[in-house]
């Protein structure tokens, strides 16, 4: 037993009487972490569903050699026998990959959880899956990135001025570039071109740096300069101390899926959370009595690759991360 003494303190009485700390009411917060929409930035581009196909795998075809790409032959003379010419054609393939995700709670957890928490319980992290779901797609677009062949910049270098000037002549010098492309870039390089710019006479005006350092353009907003629609995405992989961005063509990346509408024949109707047959995912649930917890599992199929660059241009935006 405790015992207090005059004057009765609340340095005393708190350890007995009172609490450490006391929850606030609604003030869950979510960590931050960017939310950005790939396929309505057009990052990449939904190329069908593999469902009842018999193959993981979808294959592009694209030809070359025909059209404009191919001239007529000047004649040696007015009887001379034309030629006949052949074409070339190849494929690109997209394969699809079952992702998984799960979340697993305790029966006791959610006898004895606050009400105010009500957001975490099981049955309520569901809704955080189409947000994983996006994630999940700036992902694989990002890891994408790295087998561009073609790249602007240089490891070890950070992103420059005249770096955006080869990226842009590079694309322009490009035959056939139909004069519109979006670049994805980690938001240091965006910060190390706005950097270099300020040493450029041209843009050394008020304006045009307010302009060019607004957080507006932070956190995937896009800004377009010279013509390429930017993206800033912490998603942005690193090879060798490198940030690997990426500016291309709409359409140089594409995605496919695997629609879950059949599976509704075999999962029981009691176990189905959530299906979306247009994304390829499925959410079920279960529940371990010897164990006293239950679960969701969520499977997605999906897979995501890049066209060819004969088809659609693209470069690899290469630069020190600093």
């Amino acid at each position: 037993m405790a015992t207090f003494t005059a004057p009765v303190t609340f340095a005393q009485t708190q350890a007995v009487l009172g609490f450490s700390y006391v929850f606030a009411a609604n003030a869950m917060a979510m960590a931050l972490s960017e939310d950005l929409d790939p396929a309505a930035l057009g990052l990449v581009t939904g190329v069908g569903d593999l469902a009842g196909s018999g193959s993981d795998t979808f294959r592009l075809t694209f030809i070359d050699g025909l059209g404009r790409a191919e001239a007529f032959t000047t004649m040696g003379s007015e009887t001379a026998a034309i030629t006949a010419t052949g074409f070339d054609a190849d494929n690109d393939t997209v394969t699809i990959a079952r992702r998984g995700l799960a979340k697993e709670e305790s029966f006791q957890n959610r006898l004895l959880g606050r009400e105010d928490t009500a957001a975490v319980f099981l049955e309520n992290l569901v809704a955080f899956v189409p947000a994983s779901i996006r994630r999940t797609i700036m992902d694989l677009t990002a890891t994408a990135y790295q087998s561009i062949t073609g790249s602007v910049g240089a490891t070890g270098t950070v992103w420059t001025f005249d770096d955006e000037m080869d990226m842009l002549a590079a694309l322009r010098e490009t035959d056939g570039f139909e004069g519109i492309a979006l670049a994805n870039r980690h938001p240091e390089q965006y910060t190390q071109l706005i950097e270099s710019m300020r040493n450029e006479p041209a843009y050394q005006s008020a304006e045009v740096d307010q302009r060019l350092a607004s957080l507006a353009n932070s956190n995937g907003i896009t800004e377009r300069l010279w013509g390429v629609d930017n993206i800033s995405s912490n998603r942005i992989t690193q090879s060798g101390g490198d940030h690997i961005g990426a500016v291309y063509a709409p359409g140089a990346f594409v995605l496919a899926h695997a629609s879950t509408a059949a599976l509704g024949n075999i999962i029981p109707s009691d176990q189905l959370v959530a299906a979306f047959p247009d994304q390829g995912l499925v959410i079920t649930r279960s529940v371990t009595g010897n164990t006293a917890t239950g679960r969701w599992d969520a499977n997605l199929w999906d897979g995501v690759a890049q066209r060819s660059p004969l088809v659609f241009p693209a470069f690899k935006l290469i630069s020190l991360d600093t």
